[in-house]
Formats: C-alpha cells, sequence, structure tokens
C-alpha cells in the first residue's frame, strides 16, 4: 500500500480554504481542485508500505507526544511543480519553524527502518491543485492567509482512483 505521514487543519481553517479555493478555482476552472477533506501537509511520503512496517510506523508515531501541539502555518505564496511555465501541481508554500524539525525527525526515524530519504529538502506546502497535461495557468502569485494545524499526525494509505486520490486513514 502506499502511504504518507501529514498534518491536518482545523475545521474552521478548511471552511478558510475552502472558500480561497472557491476564489482561485473561478481564476483557472480547468484544473483538477483538491478536495477539501484531502488538504494537509505531507510531512513524509513513504510510497509502498508493507503490513509490518504500517505496525512499526504506528508505534513510532504514536511516541511522538512532544510535538503533538497546534502549528500556526502562515501561506503567503503559490508554488507550483515541477516548473512556473508548465506546472503539474499547484501548492501554496507554507512557513512555521517548527515543521522543519519535526520532518527531519521523522526522515531520519523512518530512514531507519528502511524507507528512502527525500531528494529535496523539506518544504511545507498544501497542494491545492493538479493538472493532467502540464500547461501554463493564470492564478494570482500573491496571497497570505495564517492557518492552524491541528497538532494531530496522522497516517493515511493514498489509493489512487480514476477521479483522484482517496485517502484512508490508518491512524489518527
Amino acid at each position: 500500500m502506499r502511504t504518507f505521514i501529514a498534518l491536518d487543519f482545523t475545521s474552521n481553517d478548511k471552511t478558510a480554504l475552502s472558500q480561497l479555493i472557491e476564489t482561485l478555482r473561478k481564476e483557472a476552472p480547468r484544473l483538477k481542485w483538491t478536495a477539501i477533506s484531502n488538504l494537509h501537509i505531507t510531512l513524509k511520503f513513504l510510497g509502498e508500505t508493507s503490513v509490518q512496517q504500517v505496525e512499526s510506523i504506528k508505534q513510532y508515531l504514536t511516541g511522538l507526544s512532544e510535538f503533538k501541539k497546534v502549528f500556526p502555518v502562515k501561506f503567503n505564496e503559490i508554488l507550483f511543480f515541477p516548473s512556473a511555465s508548465r506546472p503539474r501541481v499547484i501548492a501554496l508554500q507554507g512557513v512555521n519553524p517548527d515543521l522543519s524539525p519535526l520532518a527531519l525527525q521523522i526522515e531520519n526515524t523512518l530512514c531507519g527502518m528502511g524507507f528512502q530519504p527525500e531528494k529535496h529538502v523539506f518544504q511545507p506546502h498544501l497542494t491545492i491543485a493538479r493538472l493532467k497535461e502540464p500547461s501554463a495557468v493564470t492564478i494570482p502569485a500573491n496571497l497570505e492567509i495564517q492557518l492552524t494545524c491541528s497538532g494531530r499526525i496522522d497516517f493515511f494509505e493514498s489509493i489512487l482512483r480514476l477521479q483522484g486520490p482517496e485517502y484512508r486513514t490508518l491512524m489518527k
């Protein structure tokens, strides 16, 4: 199964994100916008994970109590991956100094469990839209929104479907 570890948002902030996405959707209606229930900050994408690894990861995450606090995150820029001229993913850039140490601790521990290290430095972001085929997109690049991660570290299975990914909670 494909898995990842993420931080969720409070319900009030999901409402604010819904309003922001509706505004942006008017600017770029052809994009595949992320379902509000799927919005999160990924701390570590694990990829293929065995049942035995899932159980070990759950045990490890249960012990991360020192990080189980509310995280205010400021989003102040729109990111385009892999490039602004031909993006496939559109995300909001997040800023919070507490997120990088948490992601690094998870990264180091899971690499010790046999998972591959990330190729890039952790960059907190919130994926808001995707494109099937890379092409130029016109949406405002300047915005600022302050959100609150719930302080809960979640562990998900990602099931790829034609209509978009489905996330099944393995642990909250």
